[in-house]
């Protein structure tokens, strides 16, 4: 899952694919049109799922109410640290 965050942010800046056909070697890509956000304005999103994964069995993990605070990270550091040794 974090693999799965870390293409998405890949995607959303390195790459303009308004007009282009994307094209992978394994798993697939999930576009979402007029993605929106409160922060930035809508905008496509396509994001790359390796394989076995698919728009339905996806999901983002959200932390409501915690903010960017070094206390906040150490709260959550475990899940990063545990998902890279686990594999």
């Amino acid at each position: 899952m974090k693999r799965l965050l870390l293409s998405f942010i890949i995607f959303s800046f390195f790459m303009d694919v308004y007009s282009q056909q994307i094209k992978v070697a394994s798993g697939g890509i999930v576009s979402f049109k007029d993605f929106k956000s409160n922060y930035v304005a809508a905008r496509n999103v396509d994001v790359w799922l390796p394989d076995g994964y698919t728009d339905k069995n996806f999901m983002v993990k959200v932390f409501e109410g915690d903010s960017h605070t070094e206390k906040s990270w150490t709260n959550r550091f475990h899940i990063p640290v545990l998902f890279l040794i686990m594999e």
